[in-house]
């Protein structure tokens, strides 16, 4: 059922139906992109603990996704099914294996959680945000690159997460030293995880053209990039709550401005740093230890800056 409903989109694309593939890509790719800067931008302008929650949910829920993609090794819909031709502008981030689909789990993460933080204040808000989940997700099938099992399945996974992040926020809520084990526990699962996608088995079947369909070792590096986006999120938010305590009131001026100087550095990071990484030391190694550093910058070092300037402007004042 899964591939003949794929081959059934394609069929009313390749019939008439082409207009809307290009505006599927926009809507795939842009539930791939915001859902990574909208929890940076809720730390540094919002309360603390909201930022904490959706960079939980998205960090976690994108390296519990990462696993489970290396776990069960599916293979993509047009390897499973040669009848199936997915839109070729998608190809580009449709690589490796199919289950579940990261757009899908990273959409739901902070849209998903958006939406329900919102029920109660804005119903329409929540509304557009779950109704935006379900066209990534729909998005990704009528591109031909998942089937509605990968969706469904990654949107699911973030749903999870999210109800075990509202949990542990109000479980280690004024408790540091609960704080402390659960942040360690976190770093011993990071590194469990790890350990079980290096030394498990991987399919190795090959292509008409005599090349691996799908090359393990070279789809283990979103994993570690994930991962260390957690153990820097995790080594962050210690740094943060023992020596920086960030508070992120002022005006809507001084937010916007912090926001865009913040983010200069970290696509710095992202764009620089990880790939100088990535070659001088391997693409794995290198890759986790840019996002490692990227994650402690938003949550540790950059608040420390913030924190620094507005004492410096609160000394000038007084005297």
């Amino acid at each position: 059922m899964d591939l003949s409903f794929l081959l059934s989109l394609q069929e009313f694309r390749e019939a008439g139906g082409q207009w809307l593939a290009p505006v599927m890509q926009i809507v795939s790719v842009l539930g791939s992109t915001l859902p990574m800067l909208i929890p940076i931008v809720v730390f540094w302008t919002s309360r603390r603990e909201d930022g904490y929650w959706y960079m939980l949910n998205i960090g976690i829920a994108t390296f519990i996704n990462n696993i489970l993609k290396l776990v069960a090794c599916v293979y993509r819909p047009w390897v499973r099914n040669s009848e199936i031709r997915p839109w070729e502008a998608a190809l580009s981030d449709a690589t490796g294996y199919s289950f579940p689909s990261i757009h899908a789990t990273n959409s739901a993460a902070v849209f998903g959680a958006v939406g329900i933080r919102q029920w109660k204040k804005r119903k329409w808000l929540s509304l557009a945000m779950f109704l935006l989940v379900a066209l990534v997700a729909f998005s990704r099938n009528y591109l031909g690159v998942h089937t509605p099992q990968d969706v469904l399945v990654g949107i699911a996974v973030a749903f999870l997460v999210i109800v075990f992040n509202t949990w542990l926020i109000k479980h280690l809520a004024g408790n540091e030293k609960r704080q402390d084990i659960w942040t360690a526990a976190g770093f011993i699962f990071v590194i469990a995880c790890i350990l079980v996608i290096e030394f498990k088995s991987y399919p190795m079947d090959y292509g008409a053209d005599g090349t691996l369909i799908v090359d393990p070792q070279a789809m283990k590096k979103d994993a570690y990039m994930a991962a260390g986006t957690v153990l820097g999120f995790l080594a962050g938010s210690l740094w943060e709550r023992k020596r920086i305590r960030f508070d992120a009131s002022g005006t809507v001026r001084e937010k916007v401005i912090r926001c865009v100087i913040g983010l200069v550095p970290a696509a710095g990071i992202y764009l620089g740093i990880r790939k100088l990484l990535a070659g001088w030391i391997g693409v794995n190694v290198g890759n986790l230890v840019g996002m490692f550093l990227l994650a402690f910058f938003v949550v540790g070092v950059y608040p420390w800056c913030v924190m620094k300037m507005k004492e410096k402007k609160s000394g000038a004042r007084a005297s």
